[in-house]
C-alpha cells in the first residue's frame, strides 16, 4: 500500500485500497473467531449474529481511525 504513493495512481484508487485492506482484516477476525463464537453460543444463529454484530461495533471505530490516519499520511498533496 505504501508503494502506491510513489507510483502515479489516483487518490480514489489509494482510498479503495486502504478500505479493502481494512475489510480484509475484519473478515480475518471473523474467520479466526468463528470457532470460538460457535462453541460459546452453542451454534445458535441469533447468538452468532449478536457476537458478529458486537465485533463489528468494536472494529468500526478502529477502522475509521486507521483509515483516516492512512489517508492523511498517504494522500498528502
Amino acid at each position: 500500500m505504501l508503494l502506491m504513493v510513489r507510483v502515479n495512481v489516483t487518490n480514489a484508487f489509494i482510498k479503495g485500497l486502504i478500505f479493502h485492506n481494512l475489510i480484509l482484516v475484519f473478515e480475518f477476525l471473523l474467520v479466526f473467531l468463528d470457532p470460538y463464537i460457535e462453541s460459546y453460543s452453542g451454534e445458535q444463529p441469533l447468538m452468532i449474529f449478536r457476537a458478529n454484530f458486537v465485533l463489528a461495533l468494536v472494529v468500526f471505530p478502529i477502522h475509521q481511525y486507521i483509515q483516516a490516519f492512512a489517508e492523511k499520511h498517504l494522500l498528502q498533496t
